[in-house]
């Protein structure tokens, strides 16, 4: 009977994963193949995006909190994530560049958790490991250029959360996919 619960919950994690990888991988590709969208619309998007990801991300680590010892990590992150998103939400006329500066903000802290847990966690495999360090160089090196630049690096900061989005939601797919197999070869 506990085996059957913690396979379901095990399932339910992994299409929770999936739905956040795909949810990602299509703002990614959004943001690339329409970069000359509006600040306010992107702003909006990406406020959207980072709420839906900070809520799924908080379950998703809240059901790996028994497999994974830096479930607290990506908790923290999925937080933030929710926080912003929620903030941005609700003020939709806020100066893009208070705008990006909170992107920036949550970007460096992603990757900073992202190459922490990639250099650490003994029980990702080698392409997941891999993945996790490219989307953590990436995305710290996105939220760097914003704050860097933020009034005049919107149409790179377009490109590279795209490139982030896309990095991000395949490395998430892939995730849920490997559980998905895992959690089959167990039965």
């Amino acid at each position: 009977m506990a085996k059957n619960i913690a396979e379901q919950a095990g399932y339910d994690l992994s299409g929770i994963l999936m739905a956040r990888g795909v949810f990602t991988i299509i703002f990614g590709v959004i943001a690339l193949v329409w970069p000359g969208m509006t600040l306010v619309t992107l702003a909006i998007v990406t406020a959207i995006w980072l709420f839906v990801s900070g809520i799924t991300g908080a379950l998703s680590s809240i059901f790996m909190r028994d497999n994974h010892q830096y479930w607290f990590l990506r908790l923290i992150l999925s937080l933030i994530q929710f926080g912003v998103g929620a903030y941005l939400v609700q003020r939709p006329g806020i100066s893009i560049v208070t705008f990006m500066l909170a992107i920036g903000l949550s970007f460096v802290v992603e990757g900073v958790i992202e190459l922490a847990v990639s250099f650490t966690d003994s029980d990702m495999d080698g392409g997941s490991r891999m993945l996790g360090v490219l989307l953590g160089l990436l995305t710290m090196a996105g939220g760097i250029m914003v704050w860097r630049y933020p009034d005049t690096g919107s149409l790179a900061f377009v490109w590279v959360l795209g490139l982030v989005a896309l990095v991000g939601g395949t490395a998430t797919l892939w995730n849920a996919i490997d559980m998905r197999r895992s959690l089959k070869s167990d039965e």
